[in-house]
């Protein structure tokens, strides 16, 4: 599929008289499409709290994501929009986020879209498996029907291939886990504060 082209993106949002905005908290992102000030669309990714540590994409940790979109706005390469704005905004708040970070979907029900943008199938999404062979240790993306890369979404929504090595980040993380260890605990999803802006394409 070819780039998006801001033209083409501007020019079917003004036809169906659509706004963008952008949502973000430290748990959660998400791109919200409006019409007349009724949402008629929304992709997002979000994961808990590890600890104290509010920085959930920066930090490895498993992120999953959503998409919904009316009917009527189908075929006019929003969900792709979506995307791409979303990798766009994931860029410039966490510039070094892993290439391979994993972001993971539950089940399958959008229709063929999570297999168009290239999500695979979760190498431990059968947990019984996972048990059955004797791998009790917990593993990224367990339980989850199918995983894409940040480097490979991006790509799909971008033609960009960007994010830091993950050695780097291991070694970034080293550092921070000395500081936390004794604050480290189970995840849980908090309720913390978001911004939202209006977004005005210039990706």
């Amino acid at each position: 599929m070819s780039p998006m082209d801001k033209t083409e993106i501007k020019r079917t949002l003004l036809a169906n008289n659509l706004t963008m905005s952008y949502v973000s908290s430290p748990t959660y992102k998400k791109i919200i499409l409006e019409r007349e000030g009724d949402e008629v669309g929304r992709f997002s990714a979000g994961g808990g709290l590890i600890g104290n540590n509010p920085h959930i994409f920066d930090t490895g940790e498993t992120i999953d994501m959503g998409i919904s979109l009316d009917d009527d706005l189908q075929k006019h390469k929003l969900s792709k929009l979506m995307v791409a704005a979303l990798c766009k905004m994931l860029i410039l708040e966490y510039p070094k986020i892993r290439k391979d970070q994993f972001f993971l979907i539950d089940s399958d029900a959008s229709g063929g879209f999570w297999d168009a943008i290239g999500m695979k199938e979760g190498r431990y999404s059968d947990m019984e498996k996972r048990v059955r062979y004797g791998n009790k240790r917990k593993m990224e993306g367990e339980g989850y029907h199918k995983i894409i890369t940040f480097s490979d979404m991006s790509y799909w929504a971008l033609h960009e291939r960007l994010g830091d090595s993950g050695e780097e980040k291991k070694r970034r993380l080293k550092n921070t886990n000395k500081k936390t260890h004794k604050k480290k605990g189970k995840k849980t999803r908090r309720n913390v504060k978001s911004r939202r802006v209006r977004l005005n394409l210039k990706m």
